[in-house]
């Protein structure tokens, strides 16, 4: 994962959604607003940023946040420094939740892991993700297509 970490060191992952791909934001929160409730415990496990994290603890959700590039962990915790919100950022790896135990989370979002990690990785980590979901739990993921356009589902 080296491979990520260095790309990141060279691409503003700050300014992607908030700036430059606006509209993933918005068609992403209009879909999963109508889910996702202000009481729900909330793993965003590939943050960024935290622009996802940041909004639904904004809502009253509690989240986990977590990347695997540390200068990301570092924006989003200079964020969260002076605010209430319930959010703790961890540098971490989607395939590797041991940090947390099977079935705690209302939600998991992964919505950047699954584009940057190797094929035979993806079916552990969505096993991961799967076993921090509580039953009847929202997984939501995103994923770059090999022709990188839009899917209708």
């Amino acid at each position: 994962m080296q491979k990520v970490i260095d790309f990141y060191k060279q691409y503003s992952e700050d300014t992607r959604i908030t700036i430059r791909h606006r509209t993933e934001f918005y068609a992403t929160t209009y879909q999963l607003d109508s889910i996702i409730k202000g009481k729900d415990y909330m793993l965003d496990a590939s943050c960024g940023t935290g622009v996802y994290s940041l909004y639904y603890a904004g809502f009253g959700c509690r989240v986990e946040a977590m990347d695997i590039v540390p200068e990301h962990i570092g924006i989003l915790n200079a964020r969260i420094a002076d605010t209430n919100l319930n959010i703790d950022a961890h540098v971490g790896d989607a395939r590797d939740l041991t940090l947390f135990a099977s079935d705690t989370f209302d939600v998991v979002l992964n919505m950047g892991a699954i584009y940057h990690i190797e094929e035979n990785e993806i079916p552990h980590c969505l096993e991961e993700n799967f076993r921090v979901l509580k039953p009847g739990g929202y997984l939501a993921i995103a994923y770059v297509n090999k022709y990188k356009g839009y899917e209708d589902d």
